[in-house]
């Protein structure tokens, strides 16, 4: 019989999480278990690279839009390069926040994916719900099989 490292809970040797205060056990460091917050922690660090790259493409497309407005200039009035210049930015704008709204629907969407799909059994002990993958009740300790 082992302890909680957090709140003293007697624990079962193959418990990953404590059922008491949900502290990760030696055993879940062991088997390499991931917490479900570290799930939500990846999806997040996927829309910070998704909107990375949607940044650094309205850049490359304005810098595009400010080397087309130099090489018009020579030809057009200042007025017509300005108009010229903003519209090329708008755009450019335009396609980055639809780049991003994009990247932010498709964390958006696995977060939810990973959510639901986290199914919950019922204790037939006690009542309480439980992860689907749980081999122990977390309010009762009793098994779940």
């Amino acid at each position: 019989m082992v302890h909680c490292s957090n709140c003293g809970q007697k624990l079962e040797e193959n418990y990953y999480f404590c059922p008491k205060c949900g502290t990760r056990t030696g055993a879940t460091i062991t088997s390499g278990a991931a917490e479900p917050w570290e799930d939500v922690k990846k999806s997040w660090s996927k829309a910070m690279e998704e909107m990375n790259k949607a940044f650094a493409k309205a850049a490359e497309e304005t810098k595009k839009a400010f080397d087309e407005a130099k090489k018009e200039a020579r030809w057009q009035d200042m007025r017509g390069t300005l108009a010229t210049t903003m519209d090329e930015m708008n755009k450019a704008f335009a396609k980055a926040a639809e780049e991003t709204k994009k990247a932010f629907e498709e964390v958006r969407k696995e977060a939810k994916w990973q959510v639901s799909s986290r199914r919950k059994i019922e204790c037939p002990n006690c009542g309480a719900p439980n992860m689907a993958e749980s081999k122990f009740c977390s309010k009762c300790g009793k098994p779940l099989t």
